[in-house]
């Protein structure tokens, strides 16, 4: 059987090591238990986690930064790192006006061009709305049924 590409979004690593939200991290951990699938984040990804998980705003339970970066090389040891393209000429223009592409929306795009350039057309992530603008690509939200 032919293994699936899919690449994993920062809110399902986030629950994934978060110990608020106890339903979200199991369903959040049984993605990692698929072993049809080939895993996958970029640099991207690894910012934005250290970026959510330290911040004491969001989180009564935050990471320090050790914990953050002892997450961090899990993530890299289980995970394929993919690098973040460089954008060919006129492809950025062209995908601004073609996915109407604003201002925090590019960090998506900056996503969704990643796996595309890395033959990877499934994502997983809990927010759907963030990526249903890209048709090419499947979008697993692992927490449908779950009260957010």
């Amino acid at each position: 059987m032919m293994m699936k590409n899919i690449f994993i979004d920062t809110n399902i690593l986030v629950y994934a090591t978060q110990t608020e939200f106890l339903v979200h991290r199991e369903k959040a951990i049984a993605i990692f238990e698929n072993l049809e699938m080939n895993y996958f984040i970029s640099n991207q990804i690894i910012n934005e986690y250290c970026n959510v998980v330290t911040n004491k705003n969001l989180y009564k339970n935050y990471l320090t930064m050790a914990d953050a970066a002892f997450n961090i090389k899990k993530f890299v040891e289980d995970f394929s790192i993919v690098s973040i393209p460089s954008y060919k000429p006129h492809s950025f223009e062209e995908a601004v006006e073609k996915y109407k592409i604003e201002r925090k929306k590019i960090f998506d795009f900056s996503i969704y061009y990643t796996m595309i350039q890395n033959d990877i057309y499934a994502i997983a992530t809990a927010n759907e709305k963030d990526f249903i603008i890209f048709p090419d690509i499947e979008i697993i939200n692992p927490f449908k049924e779950v009260q957010m």
